[in-house]
C-alpha cells in the first residue's frame, strides 16, 4: 500500500506541472488571437452583473454599435459579445455564456447567423475560435460535443493544434504581453471595431439573385427554433431580435421574412433597422465600408438611433454601478473619443486600418496618438 501511494504521488508530481504548463501556454502563448477572439475572451473581465445590455451576433453588430458612445449619450452599459461570421449553430451556447456572468436588462440578438445556408453553419474554424476563447465549463464541453466536427479533443486542448507555432517568436511574445496586460482590467472598447474606408454603393447589387433561400437553411432554421425553445424554457423575456442595416438587404429578404415568421410564432418581435434607414440617416454612399458593415460614420448614426430606442423603449433606469466601475465607464467614453478621432483621421488619409481589440491595431493607434 505504501509503495502504491508513493508511486501515485510521483505520478501526480509529474502530471500536475505538465498540465499546468500546457494550460498556461495554450491560454497565453500557443493560441490563436484576433479581434473576434479577444472580443469574446475579454467579456469575462467585465464586473459581474454590471451590464445593462449585451449584444449578440456577427461583425455587423461590432461595426454597427459603439458601447462607449452609447454610455456617454444615454448612460447605459453594454458589451458586444459578437463573433465575426457567427453561425447559428453557436448562438444558444453563446447565450449561455452571456448568462453565466451577467443578468442584463436586455439581450439584443442580430439575426445574421440564422440567415445562411447549411454550408456556412459547421465550419471548424468558427467553432475553434469560440470555444478557445471561453472558460472551461459544462457549456464548453456541450458546445464541442454538439458541433459536427472530428478531433473534438483538439478543440478542448488547443495546445494540440498550436504547439508547433514555437517558431513564431515575435508573435508569441506579442500575444503573451497583450494577454497578461489585458488581465489588468476590462476592455475600454467593449468589442467595437471598424474599417477606415468608404466604399461607394453599387445599386445593381439589389437586382442580383437572392443567395439566402429559406429552403436551403435547414440547419439555421433548426438552430433558431432550438434557440427560441431555450429562451422560452428559461423564461427569457428580455431577448430582443434585431436586424442591423445592410446595403445588400434584398439578398436576404426571403430569409429575414421567414425568420420573422418563426420569431412571431414564439412571441418574439423583430426590430428591423433596415426599414428605418431614412430615420437613422444612413447614406449608402458614405456610411459603409462594404455591403454588410458600416464604417465610423454609419456606426455613430446607428448608435445614436438604436441607443435612444433602447434607453427609451426597452430599459428601465440604467443599473447603479460601483464607484470603480463607474470610473471605468467614464474611461470607456474617453477611449471611444480616441477611437473616433483615429477613424476620422485614417479615412482622411485614405489609409485602411481595422481598429479593434488586437495588439497590432492598438499599436498603430498609439503611434498615431504620439504623432498627433
Amino acid at each position: 500500500m505504501k509503495l502504491t501511494i508513493t508511486r501515485l504521488l510521483k505520478i501526480l508530481a509529474l502530471v500536475i506541472p505538465v498540465a499546468l504548463f500546457i494550460s498556461f501556454m495554450q491560454s497565453y502563448v500557443f493560441c490563436y488571437m484576433d479581434q473576434t477572439t479577444e472580443r469574446v475572451r475579454r467579456f469575462y473581465e467585465e464586473e459581474k452583473n454590471s451590464l445593462d445590455v449585451v449584444f449578440m451576433g456577427a461583425g455587423d453588430v461590432s461595426t454597427g454599435f459603439a458601447p462607449g458612445l452609447a454610455y456617454e449619450q444615454y448612460g447605459f452599459t453594454s458589451y458586444l459579445y459578437t463573433f465575426d461570421a457567427n453561425p447559428a449553430t453557436l448562438y444558444k451556447y453563446q447565450l449561455k455564456e452571456v448568462l453565466s456572468t451577467q443578468r442584463p436588462q436586455a439581450i439584443i440578438v442580430e439575426l445574421n447567423g440564422f440567415l445562411y445556408d447549411n454550408g456556412y453553419q459547421n465550419e471548424d474554424s468558427r467553432l475553434r475560435n469560440f470555444v478557445e476563447s471561453i472558460p472551461f465549463s459544462l457549456n464548453k464541453l456541450e458546445t464541442i460535443r454538439h458541433f459536427d466536427t472530428d478531433h473534438k479533443l483538439g478543440f478542448l486542448v488547443p495546445f494540440i493544434k498550436y504547439h508547433g507555432d514555437w517558431t513564431k517568436g515575435n508573435r508569441l511574445i506579442e500575444m503573451y504581453k497583450w494577454k497578461t496586460a489585458a488581465a489588468a482590467g476590462p476592455s475600454k472598447w467593449k468589442g467595437i471595431t471598424s474599417c477606415t474606408k468608404i466604399a461607394p454603393f453599387d445599386p445593381f447589387i439589389l437586382e442580383g439573385p437572392n443567395p439566402s433561400i429559406p429552403e436551403d437553411n435547414t440547419i439555421a432554421n433548426d438552430c433558431l427554433i432550438d434557440f427560441l425553445e431555450y429562451c422560452k424554457k428559461e423564461n427569457l423575456t428580455n431577448v430582443i431580435f434585431v436586424r442591423f442595416p445592410h446595403r445588400n438587404y434584398a439578398s436576404f429578404s426571403d430569409a429575414v421574412s421567414h425568420a420573422e415568421g418563426v420569431l412571431a410564432a414564439y412571441g418574439y418581435p423583430l426590430l428591423n433597422l433596415e426599414d428605418w434607414v431614412e430615420e437613422i440617416g444612413l447614406d449608402f454612399d458614405r456610411d459603409f465600408f462594404d455591403d454588410e458593415h458600416t464604417n465610423i460614420y454609419g456606426q455613430e448614426k446607428i448608435t445614436a438611433y438604436l441607443g435612444a430606442y433602447i434607453a427609451g423603449e426597452i430599459l428601465d433606469e440604467p443599473m447603479e454601478q460601483t464607484e470603480e466601475n463607474a470610473k471605468h465607464w467614464a474611461e470607456c467614453a474617453a477611449a471611444y473619443q480616441i477611437y473616433h478621432d483615429y477613424n476620422y483621421a485614417m479615412i482622411e488619409r485614405n489609409y485602411e486600418a481595422w481598429p479593434g481589440e488586437e495588439p497590432y491595431e492598438m499599436m498603430l493607434i498609439q503611434n498615431w496618438m504620439e504623432e498627433s
